[in-house]
Formats: C-alpha cells, structure tokens, sequence
C-alpha cells in the first residue's frame, strides 16, 4: 500500500515539473531577440593621442636686445660768408650797390689831391653816414649798417682821383683782431675786432683832426672819446665788448688791462 503512494506521488511529481528546452529551441529564440534589438552605433569618436616623450626640451631664455642708441642731432654747418664786393672808379660818382642784409666792413683808397668824401644811403635814399671827409690820399677801413634798419644800397662819392672800395662781411678774416687784455697800435681809420670783458683802455693819439671811437657790444654802442687830437685817456669798456671803430688821422694805440 505505501509503495502504491510512493509510485503515485513520483507520476505526479513528474508531470508537474517543467519541460527542459531543447537545444534547437534556444539557437532559435537568440536569434529572434537580435533581430527585434537595432544596433546603435557608437558615437564615440576616437582621437589620435600624441605620443608622450619623456625628455622635455627647455625653451631657451630670450637673449637681451641692446637698446638702441641715440641718434647724434646733425650739427648745422654755417653758410659761408658772402663774397666781397669790389667798387672802383674815378672822381665824383654815385654807385648802386645790392648786398647781404648784415653789417659789412668796407677798406677805402684815394690817390688824388683835394676833398675826398663818401656817404651810404637806404633803399629809400635816406642818408646815413659820412664814412670819409679828409684831403688827399686815403686809406682806411670803416663799418657800415651794424644798426637795424640800415641796409646800404648807394654810395656818393666826391674824389680828386681814382678811388676803391671794397665791401667786405662783418667776420673776422676780414678785419683787424687785437689780443686783449694787452696793447695794440692802428693807422687811421680802423675796425678792430677783440674779446674781453669790461675793463679799462687807455686811448693814445699824437695827430690833428678828429679822433672817435665807438665801442661796440651786444647791448648796441658807445661813444668812448670824440675830441680833437692830440689825445690821451681812459674810458672804461663796457661788459662783453667785442668791437672798436676808431677814426683818426694818424697813428694811434690802446692798451686794455685785466
């Protein structure tokens, strides 16, 4: 009787068990789920890394750049002085004359008897100086337009003889140059050019007529002694004179101290 249960429960156990599938059906149900899933794609996108080195190379340092230098400002070379202008005739005359605006030296002869006289004019015929009164022959040096304004454009001359005149620019390798502090003797009519600071010059003039003399500096001129000669004294310069216009007859001299 036990064994009849026994056997009875086995077939129901058995049947209510669940059926093992096959090999067959599981390739098929694979293949079915592959084909109900669509792939996608990878949207990853793969970049080429660099390869890594393992020696860096250092990046040399910039060299320093010499700062540049300055450039020398140019200096001006002066314009030459101009020509010389040179006048020569006979007796009495008036000459047109066309030069430079500045001051000018003029050297003067006469060889002839009688009145000998020259005068400058302005463009405009207004009259400026009378460079030269004396009798007979002449040799002299005078300065003409060192005042604004002044701009000689005509000479008149009265003459005896056969006379010269030569315009010269206001620079020194046309003029006379005196060594001061020290002493120095001229001829007549003259134009000495020096340097000195102020100081005493004592004036010396053994000839007749007038003897002048105008000293010349930055601030405009002086008249330093106007007297008939003979003549001996002392005038004081003034500061930075650089500049004398004596007239005379004869020989003269002046001595300039410290």
């Amino acid at each position: 009787m036990n064994k009849m249960l026994i056997f009875l429960l086995c077939v129901l156990l058995v049947g209510c068990a669940p059926a093992t599938p096959s090999a067959s059906l599981i390739q098929t149900s694979i293949a079915e789920t592959l084909v109900s899933k669509p792939i996608v794609a990878s949207t990853t996108l793969m970049v080429d890394e660099p390869a890594f080195t393992a020696t860096q190379t250092r990046t040399p340092r910039p060299t320093n750049t010499p700062r540049p230098t300055a450039t020398k400002i140019p200096t001006l070379t002066p314009p030459p002085p101009p020509a010389p202008i040179s006048l020569v005739g006979s007796g009495d005359d008036v000459v047109e004359i066309d030069k430079w605006t500045e001051a000018a030296i003029l050297h003067i002869t006469h060889n002839g008897g009688g009145n000998f006289a020259v005068w400058n004019y302005g463009e405009e015929g207004e009259r400026y100086d009378l460079l030269v009164n004396t009798i007979g022959n002449y040799e002299g040096t005078v300065l003409i337009d060192f005042l604004e304004g002044e701009i000689t454009t005509m000479f008149e001359i009265s003459a005896g003889g056969e006379w010269t005149i030569e315009v010269m620019p206001l620079e020194t390798g046309y003029m006379t140059f005196a060594n001061f502090p020290g002493s120095y003797e001229g001829g007549g009519d003259d134009v000495v050019w020096f340097e000195a600071t102020s100081g005493i010059a004592e004036f010396n003039y053994s000839g007749g007529g007038n003897f002048a003399v105008w000293g010349f500096n930055n601030d405009g001129r002086d008249l330093l002694v106007n007297e008939i000669g003979p003549y001996n004294g002392k005038v004081l310069l003034q500061k930075d004179s650089y500049l004398i216009i004596v007239t005379a007859e004869s020989t003269w001299s002046v001595e300039v101290g410290e």
